[in-house]
C-alpha cells in the first residue's frame, strides 16, 4: 500500500523538476535572444527554440494549495519564539569566532528578517532597497518589482523599529562610503558591498536551522525561507481581517487570482464554520 504512494511522489517530484528546468531554458532562450548582444551589437541567437514547448501545467485545488502553504508559514507566537531566538538564544550557541561575525551582522540579520516578516516583499526587493527608498514617517518604502516595475508599500512599525537599530550601526560597523546607497551590506576583503540575494536566503536557513535543532517545533523542524517569510506575511494579512485587493497590491501579485490562494489557508476556521453550520441545524 506505501509503494504506490511513495511511487506517485516520486513521479510527481520529476515532473515538476521537468518543469522547472524546461522553464528555466525558456527564460535563458529568451534572454539570449532578446535582451543580450555581441560586439556587433546583434542578439547572440535569432530565434527562441524552447518558445514552441508547451507544458501543462498540474491542476491543484484551492485547498491542497492552501494546505502545502500553511505548513510553511508561522504562526503569530512562532513569529515571536523565532525573532526571540535570533536576538538572544542564538549566540549562546556559537564558538567565539562565529559569535564575533554574528555580532558584527546582529541588527543587519534582524532587521533583514523582521522587514521579510513585517511588509511580505521579495528578497530580490529586500536586497536591492536603498537608503532614500525609505519613508519612516510614513511607514513605507519604495520597491523594484519583477519587471522593473516601481511600487511602494507599507511596513509593520516594528520591522522599522529594527531597520533604524540597524541603520545606526550601519556606517561604523561596515565602513560605508558615502556612495553606498543599498541599505543592507556585507563585508567583503574589508570593503563594504550590497548583500546579495543568496546571502539573505543563507542566513535565513541558518537561523532557522539553529532554532530547530535546539527542539523547538518550527514547521516540523524544516528550513525556512524568505519566500516562506512572504507566505507568513500574507497569511497573517488576510487572517487579521486584511483586503485581499489590497494584499495584492502589498505583494505586487499581477493578478487578484494569484492573491486568493490565501484565503483558503486555515483548516482550524473552516472547522469552525462547518460546527456553527452544524449547530443552526439542531
Amino acid at each position: 500500500m506505501v509503494l504506490p504512494c511513495i511511487c506517485r511522489a516520486k513521479c510527481l517530484i520529476s515532473s515538476q523538476l521537468v518543469l522547472r528546468n524546461i522553464n528555466a531554458l525558456k527564460s535563458l532562450f529568451n534572454y539570449l535572444t532578446q535582451e543580450t548582444e555581441n560586439k556587433d551589437g546583434e542578439c547572440y541567437f535569432y530565434r527562441n527554440v524552447f518558445s514552441k514547448i508547451k507544458v501543462t501545467k498540474e491542476k491543484v485545488t484551492a485547498n491542497s494549495r492552501a494546505k502545502k502553504i500553511s505548513s510553511v508559514v508561522l504562526s503569530d507566537n512562532e513569529i515571536d519564539e523565532f525573532l526571540h531566538f535570533v536576538k538572544f538564544e542564538y549566540e549562546k550557541y556559537l564558538t567565539t569566532r562565529q559569535k564575533s561575525v554574528f555580532l558584527r551582522d546582529k541588527e543587519r540579520d534582524i532587521a533583514i528578517i523582521s522587514m521579510l516578516l513585517g511588509s511580505g516583499i521579495r528578497v530580490s526587493e529586500i536586497a536591492n532597497l536603498l537608503i532614500h527608498d525609505i519613508n519612516f514617517k510614513k511607514e513605507q518604502i519604495d520597491i523594484i518589482r519583477k519587471g522593473n516595475k516601481e511600487d511602494t508599500v507599507l511596513v509593520l512599525p516594528s520591522a522599522l523599529a529594527a531597520l533604524e537599530d540597524y541603520l545606526k550601526i550601519r556606517t561604523e560597523r561596515y565602513k560605508t562610503a558615502t556612495s553606498m546607497h543599498y541599505v543592507f551590506v556585507t563585508k567583503y576583503q574589508g570593503i563594504a558591498q550590497p548583500i546579495s540575494v543568496r546571502a539573505i536566503q543563507n542566513l535565513v536557513g541558518k537561523y532557522t536551522k539553529a532554532f530547530n535543532s535546539q527542539g523547538n517545533a518550527l514547521n516540523s523542524g524544516k528550513g525556512l525561507s524568505p519566500h516562506k517569510f512572504r507566505h507568513t506575511f500574507a497569511s497573517e494579512w488576510i487572517r487579521t481581517g486584511g483586503n485581499l485587493v489590497l494584499l495584492r497590491d502589498q505583494l505586487g501579485h499581477s493578478s487578484i487570482e494569484t492573491t486568493t490562494k490565501y484565503t483558503n489557508l486555515s483548516a482550524a476556521e473552516g472547522k469552525k464554520v462547518i460546527d456553527k453550520m452544524d449547530e443552526s441545524r439542531k
